[in-house]
């Protein structure tokens, strides 16, 4: 396997696929591919000619590698304009949402399903969260710091109910949500917080993850709430692949543990962000 975005040496995947590997006694490497775009034609070249198997994709080349693939495995693929991972089908390059599987897994294990879903973003993670969110609620709302981009991701041909927000009323619509979804960097390239004050009730399920908690980590996590941090989505996505490759996965403990030791900390999976994991009561 081989992960090609750009910017991606901070990455966790080689050390959590390494621990996966030893787990399940698979001979296996998981390579990083930091490239520009000039080097993105050698990668499929190279996925054809049978010399990479399994190109995982992350940033900016999510959107790259909808177009390129020649078939999908999943309907939603479609819908979102994103694939996450490439591989070769006979002739054929098939593509995959792996996003969308690992929101729909953590999803699958709240108690009920989240009825009004507020996603802070409006790029390619958010599209997939977006999708997923379709699946288990009756309302999602989306808002970005440019509301024309908002307004494109909402106007797509969603399932339910998907409206846009503007970025200055975001506060008053997350008062009504019961989850809040970040796929926005802030935290990384934005030490801020999109929310000034935590909203009663609603979960949190963010995507990104860092040694320490962010802004908006911290907000949620002094008000006592339940959440999914980057790690967990991280963990989940890896299930997601095992399984589009018919590999039992190691147990969810099994999981948790390997990511630890590649992260150096817990993840957080619908617990406490400052606590460790938790299981929702």
């Amino acid at each position: 396997m081989v992960l090609l975005g750009r910017g991606i040496r901070h990455s966790l995947s080689p050390r959590m696929w390494e621990g996966i590997f030893a787990e399940l006694s698979l001979s296996g490497s998981y390579a990083l591919r930091d490239v520009d775009k000039t080097a993105l034609d050698a990668a499929i070249a190279d996925l054809r000619a049978g010399r990479v198997t399994h190109f995982h994709v992350t940033m900016p080349y999510k959107r790259w590698a909808f177009g390129v693939a020649d078939t999908y495995d999943d309907s939603t693929v479609g819908v979102t304009q994103v694939a996450n991972s490439l591989s070769l089908k006979g002739d054929q390059i098939m593509g995959s949402n792996t996003d969308v599987k690992a929101a729909r897994i953590l999803f699958s294990e709240l108690p009920a399903p989240p009825q009004r879903v507020l996603v802070i973003g409006a790029g390619a993670t958010a599209a997939s969260l977006v999708c997923a969110a379709n699946e288990v609620a009756s309302t999602v709302l989306i808002t970005n710091r440019t509301d024309d981009r908002s307004r494109a991701l909402a106007d797509r041909d969603w399932s339910v109910r998907t409206v846009p927000v503007l970025w200055s009323d975001r506060e008053r619509h997350a008062a009504g949500a019961d989850l809040i979804i970040n796929t926005a960097p802030f935290g990384l390239t934005v030490d801020a917080t999109p929310l000034a004050r935590w909203p009663e009730g609603a979960l949190l399920y963010d995507l990104i993850y860092s040694p320490e908690l962010t802004p908006l980590q911290r907000l949620a996590s002094r008000a006592g709430v339940r959440a999914v941090d980057g790690l967990a989505h991280l963990q989940a996505h890896a299930e997601a692949t095992l399984a589009a490759r018919t590999i039992a996965a190691p147990t969810i403990e099994r999981m948790t543990a390997i990511v630890t030791t590649a992260a150096g900390r817990a993840p957080t999976r619908w617990g406490l962000l400052n606590g460790g994991q938790k299981s929702l009561p």
